[in-house]
């Protein structure tokens, strides 16, 4: 709640500075810079290991504190499962249906299509296709 009155604090006042024609927007804290550079640094815990669920919930979960989890996703079965031959011989791959997108994330213009998934893991190394709907329930 206090970084997002922080942000709409922020942007309203370089909303009322951007009216101001003799502002030198070079000037300006944090201009070309990456969004959030400028602000205060907080600390984020490092584990490499899941915590137990209860050290999870009190630690980070109720106090909305950041953790980060080194290797988390390695340590997943779908790191190694989930290659492009496991999507491509299960059988539900030639008529499970995914959205897609075509182009850079920032062009949305563009509407989405269906592709079967194997369709999908078929051209997505060689054409500019995304994937934007959910994991297929037969592979979860």
């Amino acid at each position: 709640m206090v970084e997002s009155a922080t942000m709409l604090l922020f942007f309203s006042h370089m909303i009322s500075l951007a009216v101001q024609k003799d502002v030198d927007p070079s000037t300006l804290l944090g201009h070309l810079q990456p969004l959030g550079l400028q602000g205060p640094k907080h600390p984020v815990d490092e584990l490499t290991e899941f915590p137990d669920p209860e050290t999870f919930y009190r630690r980070y979960s109720r106090n909305a504190k950041p953790l980060l989890i080194k290797g988390a996703a390695k340590k997943s079965p779908a790191f190694s499962l989930w290659t492009d031959d496991y999507f491509l011989n299960r059988e539900e791959s030639p008529t499970v249906e995914v959205e897609v997108e075509f182009g850079k994330k920032e062009n949305r213009s563009g509407g989405t299509s269906a592709y079967t998934m194997r369709r999908f893991v078929e051209t997505y190394k060689t054409s500019d296709v995304y994937m934007v709907s959910s994991v297929p329930g037969y592979v979860r």
